[in-house]
């Protein structure tokens, strides 16, 4: 919208009508805008979008972003349904759109769960992995927009497995996911990757959510290794800047049906 009184027009990002001013802009003989001058607004626009969906975190989750935000290494384990990801990634998310510098790796082993396997997957990495992103995903579209994920995805926003991780290093906010699948020392490798900078690098898992064969198994559970090393039987820290926590089935925030399972199979091995 312009005009002689109107001070801002409307640009759609994202789906989102946004103001901006029209005091730095110029119209062209017929009335438009340069195309250059057009695409800087729209940029402009699209970094003032607060994408942020209304998430409120439980009195639980929030004492689980407290102790992420205040360690470079945290722990964050607990039974299923309880938005341990969510709500890490719900923290990440913030610093994210403050900080156009921070990026966000989110790292998963490429494990199918049952000894029925499916097979290799077709084509390149992204759509091999994009099968076992898709809860990640969907989050980080919740939290940022569809459109934004896709535009930054591989270059602000990565969804990797650690097989290509050798000799990398990660400065950004990391989020190692179902580590309880992932064998001690890929955890450990994963681990060595992260850099300063700001840099944090949470830990996510459920040891009871081991999926895999029984021979897999014992290979795995890098998640009860790891918490093993770094803390002490009363779950302290070994080592400085290195936090836990644990959330318990009142937690759980899926369903009500999801705590009666999870009771029913409290003493499945």
């Amino acid at each position: 919208m312009l005009g002689a009184r109107n001070r801002s027009f409307i640009v759609n990002v994202d789906g989102q009508d946004v103001p901006v001013n029209r005091k730095s802009t110029r119209k062209t003989r017929n009335g438009g805008l340069p195309q250059e001058q057009k695409e800087k607004f729209v940029r402009e626009a699209a970094a003032k979008i607060e994408y942020i969906k209304k998430f409120k975190p439980t009195p639980s989750q929030e004492q689980a972003i407290d102790i992420a935000r205040n360690n470079t290494l945290s722990w964050i384990v607990g039974v299923s349904g309880s938005g341990k990801s969510t709500c890490v990634l719900w923290d990440y998310c913030q610093e994210y759109l403050r900080d156009n510098t921070k990026k966000i790796y989110v790292i998963k082993g490429a494990t199918e769960v049952s000894m029925d396997k499916i097979g290799f997957l077709p084509n390149g990495l992204d759509e091999k992995m994009s099968a076992h992103m898709v809860a990640n995903r969907k989050i980080l579209e919740d939290f940022l927009g569809a459109e934004k994920v896709a535009a930054d995805l591989n270059n602000r926003i990565f969804l990797l497995p650690p097989n290509y991780l050798l000799g990398q290093t990660l400065e950004g906010l990391i989020l190692i996911e179902e580590a309880q699948q992932l064998q001690p020392n890929v955890l450990k490798l994963i681990l060595e990757r992260t850099g300063s900078k700001g840099s944090r690098v949470c830990v996510v898992g459920d040891a009871s959510q081991l999926y895999t064969d029984a021979k897999e198994s014992k290979l795995r559970n890098g998640l009860t290794d790891g918490l093993n090393r770094f803390f002490k039987e009363d779950m302290s820290s070994k080592y400085p800047d290195v936090g836990y926590f644990e959330f318990n089935i009142e937690d759980v925030q899926r369903s009500e049906i999801v705590k009666t399972i999870l009771r029913a199979y409290a003493d499945y091995q």
